[in-house]
């Protein structure tokens, strides 16, 4: 029961981002927060869908897929979310990133 509360939970914020990378890459958009830190929006847009397929990747091989599936769901999701995460750094503007590089030191 907990795990499909969290696969539900994991699969709400996917879809909340995927409408927000979605938004990015058509149109440019994105959130006022994260606007300043970001040189190629289209790029951020494309990471956070990225992002989003791997977060519903977990989620689907918690609960959904079975036997292979079950095993390859969550790694691909992982790696998913990995590709993401590098894709939307890239789209950072160069100073930014250099800063948060220094922050997390």
């Amino acid at each position: 029961m907990f795990l499909l509360c969290l696969a539900t939970l994991l699969g709400l914020m996917a879809s909340v981002a995927a409408v927000l990378g979605i938004a990015a890459i058509t149109r440019g958009w994105m959130l006022p927060k994260v606007r300043p830190g970001i040189a190629r929006p289209r790029l951020y847009g494309w990471g956070v869908l990225l992002f989003a397929f791997g977060m519903c990747l977990m989620a689907i091989g918690t609960e959904v897929l079975t036997g292979t599936f079950h095993l390859l769901g969550r790694p691909a999701g992982f790696l998913a979310l990995l590709l993401g995460s590098r894709v939307i750094r890239a789209s950072r503007h160069p100073e930014a990133a250099a800063l948060q590089d220094l922050a997390e030191f």
